[in-house]
């Protein structure tokens, strides 16, 4: 395709400033895919780099949160793209892959924002077309990334998965994991574990555990230590959006607010 798109609106963590890219995967060079692997190792256990590559390429799109200063790349996503016939109904599949943020950043907004862009790209592409994010999630972060900016996903605990949403997850697991979705558990198992967070990566503690999303996860994905991934699925439509540009305004004014208290 050619181009990238910036999110100008970089966070600020410690005096550094962090961008997100969104980049087209044949345009990525050389030395950002050995900086993502790098990334990438320091959080993961029980992966090679061969299945990294292989996995990336199956990409279409990489997000890569870049820091101003030197251009380094601090944490990426990656994002495959698909059209889906469930029934007579066509959908437009987001699937997120690999995510990794280096810890120092961890709170930063970036990524929502980028991917929020993203999202509008592909929304306006195809605007009739009902657009869906599809994610697998060994870690509590990436559950909460979808829970608390999506209004409408699933499993959610507070009602169970409606009949097309459960459907479609259903075939999409099949269709890219066969015989590693387990539905009747919600997860997938690999018989050979194609990677999993290092222990001491933000492990799950006492109290986590009273954040009730965080114990739903778990409740969910009790063998998220040893790689299990929690299938997710949540709607993106124009409610979607407005709810995501209302918790970010609401971020930015509560952040002016107490900054103006405390200069008085």
């Amino acid at each position: 395709m050619g181009t990238f798109y910036r999110d100008n609106s970089a966070m600020k963590t410690e005096n550094k400033k962090l961008q997100g890219l969104i980049v087209d995967v044949t345009l990525l060079t050389v030395e950002q895919v050995n900086s993502m692997w790098a990334i990438f190792t320091k959080y993961y256990d029980s992966v090679s780099e061969a299945a990294f590559k292989s996995d990336l390429n199956q990409k279409n799109y990489a997000i890569l949160l870049v820091d101003q200063a030197d251009n380094s790349i601090k944490g990426f996503s990656t994002v495959q793209v698909l059209l889906h016939t469930q029934g007579s109904k066509q959908a437009q599949i987001i699937y997120s892959g690999d995510t990794i943020l280096e810890k120092e950043y961890w709170g930063s907004k970036v990524l929502h924002n980028t991917f929020l862009k993203l999202i509008l790209k592909l929304k306006l592409q195809r605007p009739f077309t009902p657009l869906y994010w599809f994610l697998i999630s060994k870690g509590y972060k990436t559950f909460l990334l979808l829970a608390k900016n999506v209004k409408e996903y699933w499993p959610n605990m507070e009602e169970e998965t409606p009949a097309f949403e459960k459907s479609l997850l259903q075939e999409l697991c099949l269709k890219k994991f066969g015989d590693s979705w387990k539905p009747e558990l919600g997860v997938l198992k690999f018989e050979t574990c194609p990677g999993k967070l290092k222990g001491e990566i933000a492990p799950i503690t006492s109290r986590d555990l009273r954040e009730p999303l965080i114990q739903f996860f778990v409740d969910k994905n009790p063998g998220h230590a040893d790689g299990d991934e929690l299938c997710c699925i949540g709607k993106i439509d124009l409610g979607t959006v407005q709810f995501f540009f209302s918790k970010t305004l609401k971020r930015i004014f509560n952040f002016e607010l107490k900054g103006l208290t405390r200069a008085q």
